[in-house]
């Protein structure tokens, strides 16, 4: 018998929305058709729960921030006293 989202609040008190209930139990459902095994269908679906609200999506970087121009700002490279190699050159006069 799968599991429902519904299940999700029974075995995780994270699972909160229906969004994360539904990623639960399709965790939860994968596993347990891959490994046969409920216990390590349930800690899968839970370990997903666990890093989703541990690691938010990181906010857009092409996004300008509050206050800002809306302007890219150029980003240019650091010269190095470095050649193609990693190496100095003998000329740098080092």
């Amino acid at each position: 018998m799968p599991w429902e989202p519904a299940d999700a609040l029974t075995h995780n008190k994270s699972a909160t929305t229906a969004h994360k209930q539904k990623i639960w139990a399709a965790v939860a459902n994968h596993t347990r058709e891959t490994t046969g095994d409920d216990g390590a269908a349930v800690r899968a679906a839970n370990s997903v729960l666990k890093h989703m609200s541990e690691n938010p999506p990181a906010a857009n970087p092409r996004t300008p921030a509050a206050g800002s121009s809306g302007k890219p700002t150029r980003v240019t490279a650091r010269k190095s006293a470095l050649g193609p190699r990693g190496m100095k050159p003998h000329w740098s006069g080092h």
